[in-house]
């Protein structure tokens, strides 16, 4: 008799369309991604089995982004110094965090949000009637060449008061991720909801020109996941991002970059064959570390929660964010000269207010002797 074999075949569904990656990154594009993200977490959270639950919380991955401080073990496999205190100082941060991570809402998430898992299709962008498309192919994997995305453009005007420096001009945002579909889930684990946002920020945000662009472009995408998340407010669980999410996005998103650029690194030491390629696929990362490596943390906060705020069409808290802006420029993540001038301020301030009130009493004191 002949032996049984049993052979095993994948059924995809083709999709056409581009890598974001290679894709112009208009706002409104940038505004369709951040909807894609809200839609897809939405759809893991609610719409798995209980197993399939159960299968996701058992992994244990060396990309989740839980797991990103593993890779300070590969901090040696770098050779610029200064890029391994700038890899560390994303570490230190996000490990500052813990405590508050732990208090983040958690589900499924897809786990591998880079441009290459994410297809454009310009001919459905036009239609509203079909979401997000979600298909388990195999997509380009997180170490795939990074390509020459474009930079985000216009929309945006510069906001001179403290970190709040990102605002779009007048016009509505795109709530609909028609014309976007997302692939390869095979990194899909059981983590924080705002992980696969971050994870999205750290690919899409690389091959700016500068910082400031950079940022702009992480502000589109929240703006748009905002929009789609508070369109649909009468789901359960909320996809709204809480305030929590949005005061750690950067540091994950930062982290995400650390993670990715060391364990590089270290796959060149152990693949030297293969180190030219590697290289090439860790320089636009190194490239965005270096960029915002003098943002600090309470600008992009700020700079984040104005941009949910907007996509929610809400009024942007000026006056509350910008002072805890000012309150958090004394943490030890702020520059020396912030926390010099906030000390340097209140104590202006309160020597101002002791001659105030020694003025006072003597114009009183005065008074009484006329």
């Amino acid at each position: 008799e002949a032996e049984t074999v049993v052979e095993f075949a994948r059924l995809l569904t083709f999709e056409c369309g581009d890598h974001l990656a290679m894709a112009e990154h208009t706002p409104e594009l940038l505004n369709r991604f951040g909807a894609a993200i809200a839609q897809s977490a939405h759809a893991l959270a609610t719409r798995l089995s209980p197993r399939d639950i159960s299968v996701a919380s058992g992994r244990s991955l060396t990309w989740d982004l839980a797991n990103a401080l593993q890779a300070r073990r590969h901090l040696g496999a770098v050779v610029r110094i200064k890029d391994r205190r700038l890899a560390e100082l994303y570490l230190d941060r996000f490990e500052r965090c813990q405590a508050e991570r732990a208090k983040l809402p958690m589900q499924v998430v897809h786990g591998d949000l880079n441009d290459y898992n994410v297809l454009v299709n310009r001919k459905l962008m036009g239609g509203e009637g079909r979401g997000v498309g979600m298909y388990g192919t195999r997509g380009a994997d997180s170490k795939g060449t990074r390509g020459a995305g474009s930079e985000a453009g216009g929309g945006f005007s510069f906001r001179k008061w403290l970190g709040n420096r990102f605002r779009p001009d007048a016009g509505s945002v795109s709530v609909t991720a028609a014309g976007l579909t997302i692939l390869d889930f095979g990194d899909i684990v059981y983590s924080a909801r705002v992980y696969d946002l971050a994870i999205a920020l750290a690919y899409v945000c690389q091959n700016k020109s500068d910082g400031q662009t950079a940022l702009s472009t992480a502000c589109a995408v929240v703006r748009g996941y905002s929009a789609y998340a508070n369109a649909h407010t009468s789901a359960q669980p909320s996809r709204a991002l809480g305030r929590k999410e949005l005061r750690l996005l950067h540091a994950c998103v930062c982290v995400r970059l650390a993670q990715s650029v060391l364990i590089s690194a270290h796959a060149i030491g152990e693949d030297p064959s293969n180190s030219e390629y590697i290289a090439i696929n860790s320089a636009s990362g190194w490239a965005l570390m270096r960029q915002w490596s003098d943002l600090s943390p309470s600008d992009a906060e700020s700079a984040y929660v104005t941009a949910a705020a907007e996509g929610a069409g809400q009024s942007p808290p000026f006056l509350p964010a910008h002072i805890l802006a000012v309150l958090r420029w004394a943490q030890p993540d702020e520059p020396p000269i912030r926390r010099n001038l906030l000390f340097t301020g209140a104590l202006v301030g309160a020597a101002a207010v002791l001659v105030l009130a020694v003025g006072v009493a003597a114009v009183r004191t005065i008074a009484r002797h006329i």
